[in-house]
């Protein structure tokens, strides 16, 4: 038995295209049908799962691994390990990033620390006082640019606290300390009583890199950022030629 691990946006949900490829939805049916495991590995929230109805997500996941490797769940999703953030870590960072849009994973929802509501994320919050009696699984910075997040990702490696910061295209995202997508797919791979010999993960974002690396196999989507295409055994047009591969590849030593 195989396991793969699919990021969400921009590897099997395009929403510039109308949500999901049919092309990926067969071969990842097709994949699941031979006896192997699809998951998602993705930063967005266990959370964000149900609103999976309103893109009409056409693929029942095996597994989830979610708000980079915080949160893991099963095909119920049903979560059966969080990690945190420690409270006055998330302080600190709102604080020192006051002027740009904050979204956080605090008791399994999202809240967005705004004076008005998100178009996406649920339950603004006009002060992170509110939140504290909260466990937090992630949190994220949404600047406007790219250049603008990998100065924030910089800041807080320079601020050495405990905490995992990742930049996702304009996103920065912030895991729990000894946390990332690829600590994630081990742990779930061990749950699921899969070998990493025979586990490979597919992304498109540098938060991917860590999964690409841990897995026997790692994919990177062509349209995806320089750094993973780098860290990747091979780039790919698409989810389905990843499978493609994974099944051409067989059960050899990669």
């Amino acid at each position: 038995m195989k396991l793969l691990a699919v990021d969400f946006d921009g590897t099997v949900f395009f929403p510039g295209e109308g949500g999901y490829r049919v092309q990926d939805v067969e071969a990842i049916k097709r994949f699941q049908q031979d006896g192997n495991l699809v998951g998602l590995n993705t930063g967005r929230a266990l959370h964000f799962t149900e609103h999976f109805e309103k893109v009409d997500c056409p693929i029942d996941f095996d597994f989830y691994i979610c708000s980079s490797g915080a949160q893991l769940a099963d095909a119920n999703e049903i979560s059966w390990k969080e990690a945190r953030i420690d409270f006055e870590t998330v302080r600190t960072l709102s604080d020192t990033f006051k002027d740009v849009m904050q979204v956080f994973i605090a008791g399994g929802m999202y809240y967005t620390l705004s004076d008005g509501p998100n178009p996406f994320f649920d339950n603004p919050v006009a002060s992170l006082e509110v939140l504290a009696d909260k466990s937090f699984a992630g949190m994220s910075f949404e600047p406007d640019t790219n250049e603008e997040a990998l100065e924030i990702h910089k800041k807080i490696q320079s601020m050495n606290l405990d905490v995992v910061s990742q930049v996702n295209h304009t996103s920065v995202d912030l895991s729990p300390p000894g946390i990332n997508k690829g600590t994630g797919l081990q742990e779930m791979a061990a749950y699921l009583n899969v070998p990493m010999k025979n586990v490979f993960a597919v992304g498109d974002g540098d938060n991917d890199a860590p999964a690409i690396q841990a897995a026997a196999l790692g994919f990177a989507i062509t349209a995806g950022s320089s750094f993973l295409k780098k860290c990747a055994d091979y780039t790919v047009e698409s989810t389905a030629q990843a499978i493609e591969l994974i099944e051409k590849l067989g059960t050899q030593d990669y």
